[in-house]
């Protein structure tokens, strides 16, 4: 293809005889080659000349060997099988890169191929028409029972999606309720649980990075060989090898029953990689020991039901951490700066890591608590004795779910730093409070010592063997430090000393501490002006993008690239493929992405957080400090990753993404969205004094969730049915079931609450105050069923479900937004009032976006 003049802008005149079965073509495949492994594009279409009818791509990012995805668009009913048309082929890149279409010289007869002829080249492109005769109708609900190999789930699926909405209407409930003690703890357990098990049964099986190779790992461990084979059979079944990696593979009705050729093959770019057992004993030893003890429960299952039930298992476990996170900011954390932990919602991907099969959802579970833990220091300000004790033992968690949890004792070197800088000219430290912090740190690294022995252990004394031979530390004493006795007088001797710098550092005179507030004041505003010009400029400059693999530019750039590339991933700049897409949207074998604008606007509303966190603690010493270094002990931890997997002393395939820089989003997206929220900032009267507009804004937020829930639920359960009737032989409309559905929910719910209401919780009038109003509720089922009739009266509502469920989401936030600016008064001068249930309802639509998204991309 040429390139034209002052822009990356590629086009080739190409011209096409249409083939016989013109009226059933779906799609045009084109067989592309790129300069680079990713990059962005867009504009992919072919223009036909003289003719309103195009093909156009909706791809925005191509890989090296790629293929281009055609739809027709426009009026292609003026153009009859066996006519010859002629159009220009164009892509336009937004950075440096070329591509060419692939093909073969002119004379060649393969009839499997589609031939269009380059006439400046002479030459026919390899690409092909999708042909399909007849339309291909199938419920969703059918393909995912296809696809996972289990005609349960076509039961199971409907019920998962109602139980969810139950979870999160009762979320919304508890968290609207004053005078419940726990209401953040059960609503936090219910939305991770609700997302959790959606996401476990909407990813179809294998489609999560290595997760075949885990698997297959599990049946070992497990002692479970029938695991193996049936893995292989399903991988069969569910088309894996076909759809995975290529993003225009779709597992469609025809596919039902006809098992592909093959599991999984070789890779033709990487020869050595495969789908293979990946050992999870080099990666964690805490993982090996769940999956040894639970393994004779799954003697008696078929793979895809050990897979499903695997990850519903480890939904549960992030339920539970979760809890513990919001448990732990409910102690540690004043009573006037509690907040809810948003961030751990915020993120689609994260629900998604959390239950796949591998070690690493195990690490995003103890990542969850880490978090909550590191958020819930820096909320609470002043020091906390007996946190000691959680940091080892958060520490010990993440090594033993994950060898890469090694570098989070980084962050756990900078959280010591800021109590030993706190602790300065501070008279009130005792040399027992200094103890007990130092000594309940070493404490809580003592699991570790119950799996010294392990293969990860011995992993990690290798790893540690290469560093200490670059640093020039003698093996022998190398060899001796990986020991466990020796880890254990280390760890008694690093205490001690800690105690005795803390309990030093407190004598010292108070020029010394009035130094390290100044020092950390101003470096703070400093770094808050430079961010805050960054940010603001960030979305109009180039940045060079981290190449997918580290041999394309040796490894000393890789590293310079991608930890410059640290500093934008909180921006409005272009996403990093690498560091940004494969992090906010990396579902699958990162082979399809969110829009662009999409990540832009969640990496930069997190950008603007962090801001807005300097800007509410540049006044607080104190919490300034521990800001400082909570971000700090973050880059080093990316950093640290970085350099372990460049160097090449983690092992493996030199490749740094989204998901292996899971720690260190988490930990600024936790201090990100809790200055995001309106709970942060006040004085300890300001925030505990009673509001007289309480009620109405809870009262809001209630409605405004029970509604939404409800409608999700109603609508996406015809949307996966997609049939007009109950049954075959029972007339009924299935539109009046679930509307019957969607207005008991929220009458059922205003019951319990009025329930509530006579028990000792708290007065009667409190509740029946914040119980939500059954006509408005109504009034907003009749408004959304109204719609609903005029798209059946004009296009057909079985139609309209199958092809534009995105007018449900549109209608249902307009309304639900109207309903928050116009009712909650004054809406516009108290942005608090309505700020909480419309972050919620962004969540949910997010939520139900990826959902869409990930439909799309595997069922077409």
């Amino acid at each position: 293809m040429e390139r034209e003049e002052d822009s990356w802008r590629y086009t080739t005149p190409v011209r096409m005889v249409l083939p016989d079965s013109w009226d059933d073509v779906q799609r045009l495949y084109v067989e592309v080659s790129v300069s680079e492994y990713y990059v962005p594009a867009s504009g992919i279409s072919i223009g036909l000349t003289n003719r309103s009818c195009r093909f156009e791509s909706r791809q925005q990012y191509l890989s090296r060997d790629d293929t281009l995805e055609f739809l027709l668009v426009g009026n292609c009913a003026e153009l009859n099988a066996g006519d010859e048309v002629r159009g220009v082929l164009s892509v336009d890149f937004s950075s440096s890169a070329s591509i060419s279409v692939v093909g073969f010289r002119s004379g060649k007869n393969d009839s499997g191929l589609l031939r269009i002829d380059d006439p400046h080249h002479n030459f026919s492109i390899h690409g092909r028409f999708d042909i399909r005769s007849g339309p291909q109708k199938a419920r969703l609900v059918d393909q995912l029972a296809a696809i996972w190999d289990l005609p349960a789930v076509r039961y199971l699926l409907p019920g998962v999606i109602v139980f969810d909405a139950l979870l999160l209407c009762l979320g919304g409930f508890v968290l609207s309720l004053p005078r419940f003690r726990w209401k953040r703890v059960v609503a936090c357990g219910a939305f991770a649980l609700a997302l959790a098990s959606t996401y476990s049964i909407f990813v179809p099986p294998f489609q999560a990075p290595d997760e075949p190779d885990h698997f297959l790992s599990f049946s070992r461990i497990a002692q479970l060989p029938e695991l193996e084979i049936g893995a292989r059979e399903l991988a069969k079944v569910g088309h894996f090898e076909r759809i995975h990696f290529h993003s225009w593979q779709r597992f469609l009705p025809e596919d039902f029953g006809r098992p592909y050729p093959e599991p999984w093959a070789l890779s033709s770019d990487y020869p050595n990689y495969h789908v293979r057992d990946s050992v999870m004993e080099h990666r964690s030893a805490l993982t090996v020991s769940f999956w040894k003890a639970i393994g004779p429960a799954f003697k008696s299952m078929s793979a895809s039901s050990a897979l499903l039930s695997l990850r519903l298992i480890n939904s549960l476990f992030w339920m539970l951490a979760c809890v513990i996170c919001m448990i732990i900011l409910e102690k540690i954390a004043p009573p006037y700066r509690q907040i809810f932990p948003l961030y751990l919602f915020v993120i689609p991907t994260l629900s998604f890591f959390a239950v796949h099969v591998s070690n690493y959802s195990h690490f995003t579970q103890a990542l969850t608590v880490v978090t909550g833990l590191g958020l819930a220091i820096f909320l609470r300000g002043r020091k906390c004795d007996w946190c000691g004790l959680l940091l080892g033992l958060a520490s010990s968690l993440l090594l033993l779910t994950a060898t890469t949890g090694a570098t989070l004792l980084a962050w756990t070197l900078t959280m010591v730093v800021a109590r030993v800088v706190l602790s300065l000219s501070d008279r009130q430290v005792t040399f027992r409070s200094a103890a007990l912090y130092w000594f309940g740190l070493a404490l809580g690294l003592a699991p570790l010592l119950l799996f010294a022995h392990s293969e990860e252990f011995e992993l990690l004394g290798k790893a540690f063997g290469k560093f200490a031979s670059m640093v020039g530390l003698p093996q022998a004493l190398s060899d001796t430090l990986t020991k466990a006795p020796a880890l254990c007088v280390l760890s008694a001797v690093a205490a001690f000393i800690g105690t005795l710098v803390e309990y030093g550092a407190s004598r010292l005179s108070p020029l010394a501490r009035r130094i390290a507030d100044t020092t950390a004041l101003v470096s703070l505003r400093i770094i808050m002006i430079f961010f805050a010009l960054f940010l603001l400029l960030s979305a109009f400059q180039d940045f060079s993008q981290v190449p997918k693999e580290l041999s394309i530019i040796g490894a000393y750039e890789y590293m310079r690239l991608a930890i410059a590339g640290l500093f934008s991933v909180f921006t409005f700049r272009e996403p990093d493929i690498m560091l940004s897409l494969t992090f906010w949207s990396g579902f699958g074998w990162h082979d399809a992405f969110f829009p662009g604008w999409l990540v832009r606007l969640l990496a930069g509303t997190t950008g603007i957080g962090i801001l807005l966190a300097m800007i509410r603690v540049y006044r607080d010493p104190d919490r300034s400090i521990r800001l400082l270094c909570h971000i700090a002990g973050a880059f080093l931890v990316a950093v640290s990753i970085i350099v372990l997997i460049s160097s090449g002393i983690s092992g493996g395939h030199p490749n740094v993404h989204g998901r292996y820089l899971i720690s260190f989003y988490l930990l600024m997206l936790s201090v990100s969205i809790a200055a995001l929220t309106p709970f942060m900032e006040g004085s300890k009267a300001n925030q505990l004094q009673a509001d007289a507009s309480a009620p109405l804004r809870l009262q809001t937020s209630l409605e405004t969730l029970v509604a939404w829930g409800c409608l999700v639920a109603m609508c996406f359960c015809p949307f996966l049915l997609r049939e007009k009737h109950v049954s075959v032989g029972l007339g009924v409309y299935i539109f009046w079931p679930y509307a019957v559905i969607a207005v008991a929910i929220p009458l059922a719910c205003a019951a319990a609450l009025a329930i509530l209401s006579r028990t000792p919780a708290g007065p009667d009038h409190v509740y029946r105050k914040l119980a939500p109003r059954s006509g408005f509720v109504v009034a907003l089922m009749l408004v959304i069923f109204a719609v609903l009739g005029i798209i059946e009266l004009l296009v057909g509502l079985p139609k309209a479900i199958a092809y534009n469920l995105g007018v449900y989401v549109v209608l249902v936030t307009v309304l639900a937004t109207m309903r928050l600016v116009l009712l909650a008064e004054p809406a516009f001068t108290a942005p608090k009032r309505w700020l909480v249930p419309a972050t919620l309802v962004i969540l949910v639509t997010l939520h139900v976006g990826s959902l869409l998204f990930l439909m799309t991309r595997y069922f077409g």
